[in-house]
C-alpha cells in the first residue's frame, strides 16, 4: 500500500502557494512525485486561482478521483485577495484537470445563510469533503471581511460536487472558544457518530492546537479533547474551558506565555509554536507544525504521530520544505491530506 500525501507549498516569495504530491510506502518517508512534486499549479490567466491553490482534500467518486481545494486571487478591484472553493478531477490521483469555475463562493453562503446575509464581503476556505452514501458532505470555513476577524464552520450537501446546499445554521463558530480563530476541519461520519478535527489558533499570538469533537447519533457536538499539544490522559475539554487554551501545561494568553511554553515543545532541535490542519487516517495523525528557532527563524513542515486513547506517540517530520532555494515549495509545506492506495 502506498500513502499519497497531498500538500500545499509556498515559494520563497512568501506569496505564491500551490499544491503538490509526495508518496511513501511506510507513511513516514515521503518523496515528491515528478521530481518536484507540483501537481496543481496556479494559473495567472484565471483570476480566482492566480495567486494560490491550497488546502486539498481528495476522495474517490465512481471511477474518478476528485480534489476540492481553495483558490486565491485578487478581487475585481485588485485591492484584496478573495478565497473560493474549487474542484479538480483525475483518473490516476496524480494528473488533474481543473473545473473552470469555483463550486462554492461567499456569494453562496450569503444567499443561503441568514447570519451572513448582511455586512462585508468575505470568503470560503479550507474544504473537508466526505462521501456518505450517494451524498457528498462538505465542512468548510467562512468569514466576513478578513478571516483574521473571525471564522465560522459550515456544513453543505451535494449530489454532484458542483451544486451545494448549505445548512443555514453554522456548525461551530470561533466565538464559542474565546480569542481563537477556527480553521482546517476534517470530518468522518460513522455508523453511530460523527467526528470532526479542527485547529484553534490564538488570535493574539498565532499559537495553534488541534482539537477533536464527537457527536453521538443525532446529538449535538459534545465530547471535546485537545490532541496536540498533548494534554495528558483522561482530559475532557468543554468549549467554554478552551478560553485561555492550555499549551504545554500552561494557560496561554499572550506572547510571553507562548515563549515560555516553547521550551516544552522541542523535537529534534525544533521549537513547536503549534500544530494545525489535522488529517487522521488509520490511527495516524498528520498535521503541519509551526516552528520558530531561538534565532527567530520561522518555518512550517509536515509531521505525523500515532494517537490512541488520548495519547500521542513521538513525532516524525514526514515532509520538509524543499532545499532548493528557487523551488515552488521552498518556504514552507503545509495542509496535509493523505490517502492510501
Amino acid at each position: 500500500m502506498t500513502a499519497y500525501l497531498y500538500y500545499a507549498g509556498m515559494a520563497g516569495d512568501r506569496t505564491t502557494e500551490q499544491i503538490g504530491l509526495a508518496t511513501s510506502d511506510n507513511g513516514r518517508d515521503f518523496r515528491r512525485v515528478n521530481r518536484d512534486g507540483l501537481i496543481l499549479p496556479i494559473d495567472a490567466a484565471v483570476r480566482w486561482r492566480s495567486v494560490r491553490t491550497c488546502n486539498p482534500t481528495v476522495l474517490k467518486v465512481g471511477a474518478e478521483w476528485w480534489m476540492f481545494y481553495q483558490g486565491v486571487g485578487p478581487d475585481a478591484s485588485g485591492a484584496q485577495l478573495t478565497h473560493v472553493i474549487a474542484l479538480a478531477r483525475s483518473s490516476d490521483a496524480v494528473t488533474w484537470s481543473v473545473e473552470p469555475r469555483p463550486v462554492l463562493t461567499f456569494a453562496h453562503v450569503r444567499a443561503q445563510c441568514p447570519g451572513m446575509s448582511d455586512g462585508a464581503d468575505g470568503g470560503v476556505i479550507e474544504p473537508a469533503v466526505i462521501a456518505d452514501g450517494k451524498e457528498l458532505h462538505m465542512y468548510f470555513v467562512a468569514y466576513r471581511g478578513h478571516y483574521s476577524q473571525g471564522t465560522v464552520l459550515y456544513h453543505a450537501r451535494s449530489a454532484d460536487g458542483e451544486q451545494w446546499q448549505i445548512d443555514p445554521s453554522w456548525v461551530l463558530a470561533r466565538h464559542q472558544f474565546g480569542n481563537f480563530r477556527l480553521h482546517y476541519p476534517q470530518a468522518r461520519h460513522e455508523a453511530d457518530r460523527k467526528v470532526i478535527w479542527f485547529s484553534l489558533i490564538e488570535r493574539a499570538t498565532a499559537a495553534s492546537a488541534i482539537v477533536q469533537m464527537t457527536a453521538i447519533g443525532n446529538d449535538p457536538w459534545g465530547e471535546t479533547r485537545q490532541l496536540l499539544p498533548f494534554h495528558g490522559p483522561g482530559l475532557r475539554v468543554e468549549p467554554a474551558e478552551l478560553i485561555g487554551l492550555r499549551f504545554g501545561g500552561q494557560r496561554v494568553r499572550g506572547s510571553d506565555r507562548v515563549n515560555q511554553a516553547l521550551a516544552q515543545w522541542t523535537h529534534g532541535g525544533r521549537h513547536y509554536l503549534g500544530y494545525s490542519h489535522p488529517h487522521a487516517i488509520d490511527g495516524r495523525l498528520y498535521y503541519h507544525a509551526y516552528h520558530r528557532s531561538r534565532q527567530g527563524h520561522s518555518w512550517m513542515d509536515i509531521g505525523a504521530c500515532r494517537y490512541a486513547d488520548n495519547n500521542a506517540s513521538e513525532h516524525d517530520v514526514v515532509l520538509r520544505p524543499s532545499s532548493a532555494a528557487g523551488a515552488w515549495d521552498a518556504f514552507f509545506v503545509a495542509d496535509p491530506f493523505v490517502i492510501n492506495l
